[in-house]
């Protein structure tokens, strides 16, 4: 047994990862992938249950604590030969939803099941038809449907959320006859990053943004059957002058929310190191434990020739977090690592991590896993049983999914 004294100052920052590789389609039916032995009998490499003495900074306002840290192995994936190695948006009942690489569809999905991803395929056809959309963002309800939020390339309002059939297909999922759809053009206009939001019923969604005319609160509650807002009342305090909607672009653009247990949420800042759980009561966003504390550093930059408010972000770090949830655990993997491994000094150079810290919904940081793959993104299964790493080989830029079984 090894004992470590860690210093550990983590800043977080976002960015999206694209790929380039081209688009494929084909036509296959529904099927369940399959779980091989090779899944089945993968293990923990090392588990080392090393008591870590976390000495935190006075920048993320932790405290010292013990953690349990486990070495994991992975196993790869098997994928469809039309996978091209999107960002994963959600991942829920073994559908797999990714960003799309074609200008007709806004996202595709394929089966992802133990180590094997299939009939990976193109999903909402991209249109202004009543079974088409300009942009999505997706979110699990708690009726086991998809909640599909539509809205334009400018991401200035919301145009119609959508309701599928129950996620136990994709063929289920993609079939019109089966949704229902709500119009909601005629709400006010949005500052609104809607690439992220939570179904909190089947009526009512908690979204990062606000009508023009609240921008300083953080998020709203709409009700997209009876077309109401409810902005709640939160307002991040930090050491800008700045306020009003630069501010409140700062901590929107890029950022995550998620839905965990007992009605209580994340919210991850696309800028800074800033993450904190948090819980809805009334009109009001209750924190109950702050992950991260570190603000992010911004100036306002004025507006320009169309109107819009310009912001600059200072002493942008080299971490940023990719978080998700199965509804147990929080988990957040730490992006800080450039393509060969190395800690990056800088933001520009940070491209993947293979650290995973991973949170109770108190706020506890229960363990950190250590992957033997490093990646971009994460996605972990319902039921506790499986971490996905997204991932590619660096040097040739082919896409890689690896499986970790996390022994739960």
């Amino acid at each position: 047994m090894k004992s470590f004294i860690i210093n550990e100052k983590h800043e977080a920052h976002n960015l999206w990862y694209n790929s380039s590789m081209p688009y494929q389609h084909e036509g296959k039916r529904d099927c369940v992938p399959r779980v091989s032995l090779s899944l089945m009998k993968m293990k923990i490499r090392f588990v080392s249950y090393i008591l870590l003495i976390i000495l935190y900074g006075s920048c993320t306002g932790r405290k010292e604590q013990t953690v349990t840290v486990e070495s994991l192995e992975g196993c790869p994936v098997a994928v469809d030969s039309s996978y091209y190695g999107s960002k994963a948006l959600l991942l829920c009942n073994g559908l797999l939803f990714t960003w799309p690489d074609s200008p007709s569809e806004t996202c595709c999905i394929g089966m992802l099941g133990g180590d094997c991803l299939t009939n990976y395929q193109a999903g909402f056809r991209r249109g202004h038809g009543s079974d088409e959309f300009q942009e999505v963002a997706l979110a699990y309800g708690k009726d086991s449907c998809i909640y599909v939020a539509g809205f334009p390339s400018s991401y200035n309002r919301l145009l119609s959320v959508t309701k599928t059939g129950k996620a136990e297909s994709i063929s289920a999922v993609r079939n019109p006859a089966a949704w229902t759809r709500y119009d909601l053009a005629g709400l006010p206009s949005f500052n609104c990053t809607f690439d992220t939001f939570v179904s909190l019923s089947d009526s009512t969604m908690l979204v990062p943004g606000v009508p023009y005319g609240d921008v300083e609160h953080l998020m709203t509650v709409i009700d997209f059957r009876n077309r109401t807002l409810k902005p709640l009342d939160y307002w991040p305090e930090d050491d800008s002058p700045c306020e009003g909607l630069p501010k409140h672009s700062v901590y929107t653009d890029n950022c995550n929310i998620l839905k965990g247990a007992d009605d209580r949420f994340l919210y991850v800042c696309g800028e800074g190191n800033f993450a904190f759980i948090f819980s809805i009561e009334g009109t009001t966003v209750k924190v109950i434990k702050e992950l991260y504390s570190l603000r992010p550093e911004y100036d306002y930059m004025g507006d320009d020739k169309i109107g819009r408010m310009n912001y600059s972000i200072k002493n942008r770090p080299p971490l940023r977090f990719q978080p998700d949830t199965d509804g147990r655990h929080i988990y957040l993997l730490m992006v800080e690592k450039d393509k060969d491994g190395n800690v990056a000094s800088s933001w520009r150079d940070s491209a993947c991590g293979n650290t995973v810290e991973v949170y109770d919904w108190d706020g506890n940081l229960e363990k950190k896993i250590v992957l033997d793959q490093l990646g971009y993104n994460i996605k972990v299964t319902g039921d506790d049983k499986l971490l996905y790493l997204f991932s590619e080989d660096w040097e040739t830029g082919d896409p890689q999914i690896w499986a970790y079984d996390l022994g739960n």
